[in-house]
């Protein structure tokens, strides 16, 4: 490759180039920090458990983790059944609704950064089969779409990524994404503040009014999405 072409390649996509790069040093620190100290996941977030419910910056702690969530991969609910653990219901409700919005403008600016200046529907022909569904949907009508997705769980941030790559506000991607995840964390928070004893070594007991409230939060959110997106199917129709 001439190395006119190569400089002008590095200089047009470098904010790409520094993206990946650092998502992938992420990836690697976390891989490396387990493997030094001999730890499973599991096992790092019993330790990580301990440090946030025995310190005031429990919850400071918790919020940078879950902002950082994107570069490590761990799912996002996973950490909000975390939070209801260490916090209870009420604070690990409040602390997860929050971190876990504010954990899709990574992935949404990351959206932004690769759509590059490329027409939104060349972008997006070039993206799985899953991204293409969403984006169709997205399209339709944002804030009732986003707010169907986060419902119904739909991977959290393909969905952030793409309403980036579409240049959806961000207004309307923030508020959509908060009003969406209600349910969703009050859900999973339920069934961590459920959960007592010890994670590892399996001996644990469940408080079956928190399970049930879970349950019936999950049925209503699956109800709502579906109602949300006939609402935003039959608009888009009648358009």
């Amino acid at each position: 490759m001439n190395l006119s072409v190569l400089f002008q390649f590095l200089r047009r996509h470098f904010p790409r180039i520094v993206a990946i790069l650092f998502w992938l040093s992420a990836i690697l620190a976390v891989h490396l920090t387990l493997q030094h100290n001999h730890l499973t996941l599991v096992q790092l977030a019993a330790k990580l458990e301990v440090v946030m419910a025995t310190h005031w910056y429990g919850p400071v702690l918790f919020f940078v983790i879950f902002i950082f969530r994107p570069f490590t991969l761990i799912p996002a609910i996973i950490l909000v059944a975390l939070g209801g653990r260490i916090f209870g219901l009420e604070v690990g409700f409040i602390v997860g609704l929050f971190a876990k919005t504010a954990s899709a403008i990574i992935p949404y600016y990351g959206g932004r950064l690769f759509a590059g200046e490329l027409d939104a529907g060349e972008v997006h022909g070039k993206i799985r089969r899953l991204s293409q569904r969403i984006a169709r949907f997205l399209r339709r009508n944002a804030f009732e779409a986003l707010v169907a997705m986060r419902l119904v769980h739909v991977p959290y941030d393909v969905v952030s990524f793409v309403a980036g790559n579409l240049y959806m506000p961000f207004r309307v991607f923030i508020g959509g994404t908060f009003v969406g995840n209600i349910a969703g964390v009050y859900g999973f928070t339920a069934l961590g503040a459920s959960l007592h004893g010890d994670v590892i070594s399996g001996k644990l007991h469940v408080d079956l009014p928190l399970v049930i409230s879970s349950l019936a939060v999950f049925t209503a959110s699956i109800i709502a999405s579906c109602l949300l997106r006939r609402h935003v199917n039959e608009t888009a129709a009648s358009v």
